[in-house]
Formats: structure tokens, sequence, C-alpha cells
């Protein structure tokens, strides 16, 4: 599913992913933090703030783990980000970027 009502956290290894700290750049890097990030996820983009979190459409073409970046809004639209998809199991949801189950919450 591409929306969630609500919002919500998502944390990996039991740490939240943190909110972004603005410094003027277009997109960071997604670390974990001791404030949680709140987010809605939307027509399938992760959103807290002006921000969204995602993988960018162009990356490097490695087998390497692919990085997740806070984008900001202002700066880089939204169609420059891959799609997050949501999975329902059981007991959890998945989060799916660009087609790679990444984070269960």
């Amino acid at each position: 599913m591409e929306s969630i009502e609500g919002s919500f956290i998502i944390e990996v290894d039991n740490q939240p992913i943190g909110i972004v700290e603005d410094n003027g750049e277009p997109h960071l890097h997604a670390s974990l933090g001791p404030n949680p990030a709140i987010f809605t996820l939307v027509d399938g983009h992760l959103e807290s703030g002006g921000w969204a979190l995602g993988r960018s459409l162009v990356e490097d073409r490695s087998l390497l783990p692919k990085r997740v970046f806070w984008f900001n809004k202002q700066h880089t639209g939204l169609e420059s980000i891959h799609k997050t998809v949501a999975i329902i199991t059981e007991d959890s949801y998945g989060l799916e970027f660009a087609g790679k189950i990444t984070q269960t919450f």
C-alpha cells in the first residue's frame, strides 16, 4: 500500500530514525537518533516536516547496500525519489524501498 492512515516512527535495532537537522544541503544521509522523526506515508512518500525519506532514483550500480537519504522537499522534488510501499504482514508492517524490503515496524 502506498499510504498509511496516521503517523508513526521507524526503528532500526530498537533505535528510531532521528529527526533531520537542516544544514542547507538538499539531501542528507538518514541516521538513528534520540529524537524520533514522526512519519506519514502518503502516495508512496515517507514524509516528516519539510523532508522526505527514501532512496534516490539515481544510485551507484554496485552490489553494495543502497543508502536511504532525507531529501529537502523545497530543493528536491518527490519525483526524484523511489516510492516507498508498506507491506502488511501478520503482526507488523514492512517498508519496501525500490522493491527491497528493508525494515519492519
